[in-house]
């Protein structure tokens, strides 16, 4: 298989003024940092390969030429999106010079990004509220990526400001007042024909998402881009550990596991099994509810368990230090977090 035809879609930018150096350490740094593999690792070329196709970065006179590659349209613009908010953060004035090459292609919204209306938001729960959406194409939110963005306008802006895409090729998100909240959500249900999306929000306190949902009505719309992110792993041994802002995720592995799967399920809320989130029913696979601070947390409990199940994919979603906690035990115990899922779901 050629590569042409393994990434149909490619884009392409120089980066000028950059050092390839620069680029390159900060490549190795996201590897690893987020389990993402370097297929070439040289003096004059990096490559890496994520979930959404591969990006390489070439060391040429003057700067750095970097390539974007994916098999869809929506998914090489995330690769194009990924790559300039990095670039923001370190050397943002080249932001305003970056051009891709597939510049001419693309007009109005982003390609990964379409409008939703709400059809339904009701309580699960004491902690939940399920909001049902319509959407015109939800044929790509499948078991292989089950995450999307939702994009909401500040409360009470009436007349929000949706992305678009420049002259340039780069996608330009609205500032200031119109600045849009757009937190990462897992796809409880996708249903194609019937053109619904559902997910579900844990309700915190101070929460942007949490506000809207209790205040969302049937048929307000919002933004969304995705699908994106990690989806059903290929396994049937596996441990997992999540809080909850990863039920709904736990709820789609449950869901989509094979029958036979055997391992472990802990499920950390404040009040336990009292939170009232229900999850799927699994012939083997039955989530272990324990109440926040009443024991170990959950980066010690995962930890513990490894000697039981080493032989288990590791599935952990929680707050920041608790998944740093468990980074640094596989760090130490060469565990190639690779061959894991070890994700940070918020911070405190």
């Amino acid at each position: 298989m050629t590569e042409q035809t393994l990434f149909p879609h490619v884009a392409e930018t120089s980066l000028s003024g950059l050092a390839f150096a620069a680029v390159r350490g900060l490549l190795m740094h996201e590897a690893e940092e987020h389990d993402l593999t370097l297929s070439t690792n040289t003096e004059k070329m990096v490559r890496m390969s994520t979930e959404y196709g591969d990006l390489s970065f070439q060391d040429i006179k003057g700067g750095v030429k970097a390539v974007a590659m994916s098999k869809r349209a929506d998914t090489l613009f995330i690769l194009k999106e990924s790559l300039v908010e990095s670039i923001s953060h370190f050397a943002p004035e080249l932001v305003e010079t970056l051009v891709w090459s597939d510049a001419s292609l693309h007009q109005g919204h982003p390609p990964n990004f379409q409008f939703a209306t709400v059809k339904s938001v009701r309580a699960i729960g004491g902690d939940f509220m399920r909001v049902v959406l319509h959407v015109e194409d939800v044929r790509n939110f499948v078991d292989s990526a089950i995450h999307f963005r939702i994009i909401l306008p500040a409360v009470g802006d009436t007349l929000p400001e949706w992305p678009t895409v420049n002259e340039k090729g780069v996608t330009v998100w609205p500032k200031g007042d119109k600045a849009l909240h757009r937190p990462v959500y897992t796809v409880r249900r996708a249903d194609i024909a019937a053109k619904e999306l559902e997910f579900d929000v844990f309700l915190h306190a101070g929460g942007r998402t949490t506000e809207w949902a209790k205040a969302a009505v049937k048929g307000s719309k919002i933004g969304l881009t995705g699908p994106g992110g990690g989806g059903i792993p290929k396994t049937n041994r596996i441990a997992v550990y999540a809080d909850e802002t990863a039920f709904p995720a736990v709820a789609r592995l449950l869901e989509g596991l094979p029958r036979d799967s055997t391992g472990k399920i802990v499920v950390m809320a404040d009040g336990g099994e009292a939170c009232g989130y229900i999850f799927p029913e699994h012939p083997r696979l039955k989530p272990e509810w324990v109440k926040r601070n009443a024991g170990e947390g959950l980066a010690a409990q995962a930890i513990a368990d490894q000697k039981d199940h080493a032989d288990h994919m590791l599935w952990f979603a929680s707050e920041k230090e608790d998944v740093a906690q468990v980074r640094a035990f596989c760090s130490g115990a060469n565990i190639d977090t690779k061959q894991h899922y070890i994700a940070t779901y918020w911070s405190r």
